[in-house]
């Protein structure tokens, strides 16, 4: 069993597979998703706790339009992900093994980590 619990490998295969069909989306989008794009990654970030949904959602409303290429195309990969996986590497209890992937969970854990007590956006 290794340090994730013995889910890294099919997790980064999970991972590697989907992060590989955004690619190409994201590139062809370039530094713009429109419309029916976005609004099918808001329909992928309703999962099935509340914590995942407000993490995956803010993160989506108020970072995406701004993310590189390749943080867009991880975002849609991370998506991918089942629920158990995503909810470990999201609370910090498991760690991805692309680094990539990393960062950008730990920039989504930082953007909820800077709203208001109540958790909605000023």
């Amino acid at each position: 069993m290794d340090e994730t619990g013995g889910r890294a490998p099919a997790a980064a295969a999970a991972v590697a597979a989907a992060s590989a069909a955004a690619e190409p989306a994201a590139a062809a989008a370039g530094a713009f998703v429109s419309h029916p794009g976005r609004s099918r990654l808001a329909w992928r970030c309703r999962r099935g706790t509340l914590e995942l949904d407000l993490l995956l959602h803010g993160w989506l409303e108020r970072h995406y339009e701004r993310a590189t290429g390749e943080q867009r195309a991880q975002f849609a990969a991370l998506l991918e992900l089942p629920d158990p996986v995503l909810a470990a590497y999201l609370m910090g209890v498991e760690r991805p093994p692309q680094p990539a992937l990393g960062a950008l969970i730990e920039a989504i854990r930082a953007s909820r980590a800077l709203l208001p007590r109540g958790g909605t956006a000023v």
